[in-house]
């Protein structure tokens, strides 16, 4: 659902029903409108569009109002670090994280975090399996955390609960337990706690009541675990892109495995497609672009484009870009 109001704020010099109207051209569906807002359908393989952040930052990019790859600075912290033991790779190996600061949360947009935070369990994250996410309220954790398992017996109170539970119970008890708990087998789960061995989140089931987010927290932690790498470093990408847009200042996130430091994201990470022919993109469409004609476009749908010595194109896509694969892919955002 995108609020006609939040259209107007985020677009004051545009006609309504032309920004309207535009949205088809990013590849969405206008299913209803009433005069309050307009409820979009789109396509899995964008969750970027899984909230009205994401879907004006490419609506920026079409009609002209910002160009480009998205600008926004990732700060590195030493002090923000994930300990992973070595117990997690054989169930749940892979987790990052990300700090998001100094922007109060308001209700709206923690309605737009959980409806993004659903779509991307249920869409790329394949119902928690490849990879689930985890909200907290930064202000109630001290690092640096422990990505470790415990014994079944453990206990904290879960999310919306007002007691403690053991895990085996939140597994039994809980709604999320019943509908999740068979992604975690045997009798060690995974857990992340703080460094006062305060537990604050049993990935893929629950959070934890103790660092629950809410309206007027204007600190984040944001985690992601999963048995993908790949799949967990497009999630983080998402959901770094859409906190940029909320207005949170962000920093890094490090993860210690075994003796090394790694850093886990770089705003910089982007992928590169090289020798794409500039007659190859004519060809399928038909059509007789110069390079720069081709560059305007592909700034206008948030990419970047560069020319190398021999002649070719460099397409440059943001990460949270999931469904770009090959060249066939720059041409139809050319085409677009």
């Amino acid at each position: 659902e995108f609020p006609l109001e939040d259209i107007s704020k985020l677009f004051p010099d545009y006609y309504l029903n032309y920004l309207i109207d535009t949205l088809p051209f990013i590849g969405l569906d206008l299913e209803y409108r009433d005069d309050k807002c307009i409820r979009l359908e789109y396509s899995p393989n964008r969750p970027d569009f899984s909230t009205f952040y994401g879907i004006a930052r490419a609506l920026s990019g079409l009609i002209g109002k910002e160009l480009g790859i998205p600008k926004f600075q990732v700060i590195e912290k030493k002090k923000n670090m994930i300990r992973v033991d070595t117990s997690v790779y054989d169930m749940r190996p892979f987790i990052v994280g990300i700090v998001a600061r100094n922007h109060k949360l308001s209700n709206k947009t923690i309605k737009q975090i959980v409806s993004m935070q659903e779509d991307l369990h249920n869409g790329i994250g394949r119902r928690r399996s490849k990879a689930s996410i985890g909200f907290h309220n930064l202000g109630n954790i001290e690092f640096p955390l422990d990505y470790t398992t415990a014994l079944e017996n453990l206990s904290f109170t879960p999310l919306d609960y007002t007691s403690a539970l053991t895990l085996t119970e939140i597994l039994h008890k809980t709604d999320t337990g019943k509908k999740f708990g068979e992604l975690v087998n045997g009798s060690n789960y995974p857990v992340i706690k703080d460094s006062r061995n305060t537990v604050i989140s049993f990935p893929p089931i629950i959070n934890s009541e103790f660092t629950r987010i809410e309206e007027g927290v204007d600190n984040m932690f944001v985690e992601v675990t999963g048995t993908d790498k790949k799949t967990v470093n497009h999630v983080l990408a998402n959901i770094i892109a859409t906190l940029a847009d909320i207005g949170f200042e962000l920093e890094n996130v490090l993860i210690k495995r075994n003796s090394n430091n790694i850093l886990s994201y770089d705003s910089e990470m982007n992928i590169i497609f090289e020798n794409i022919q500039l007659d190859y993109i004519n060809k399928v469409l038909c059509l007789s672009l110069r390079s720069e004609e081709i560059f305007d476009c592909l700034h206008k749908c948030r990419l970047d484009a560069e020319v190398n010595a021999s002649g070719s194109i460099y397409c440059i896509i943001p990460n949270y870009r999931i469904d770009i694969f090959s060249p066939i892919d720059i041409v139809e955002e050319v085409a677009i």
